[in-house]
């Protein structure tokens, strides 16, 4: 990962431990449930300083590098509808060969 993806993935690891859960905000939807699933978007992003809306492909595309590494995977993608996107985090960077 580049200095930039780390910076992004501390950053997601931060709203991880903060108080508000995608379970908390649908307890009817199963797949929101979880301790493991954490908010996170461009605008929460540019707000820590680290994108704007100038780069934001950057954003995404480095979402994803830490995604094809094995370290979140996106549980639902706010892109689209410009909401926040529910991510969980993972263990497949344990097993992570290279080859994403």
């Amino acid at each position: 990962l580049t200095n930039n993806q780390r910076l992004l993935f501390m950053y997601m690891k931060a709203q991880y431990f903060g108080k508000r859960k995608p379970g908390k905000d649908f307890p009817d939807e199963a797949r929101l449930e979880g301790d493991e699933l954490f908010y996170f978007n461009l605008s929460l992003a540019e707000k820590y300083g680290l994108y704007n809306r100038g780069n934001h492909m950057q954003f995404y595309n480095d979402v994803k590098a830490i995604e094809n590494h094995g370290f979140i995977k996106t549980v639902i993608n706010g892109y689209s509808t410009k909401t926040r996107s529910v991510y969980k985090f993972t263990g497949e960077w344990k097993v992570w060969n290279g080859q994403s």
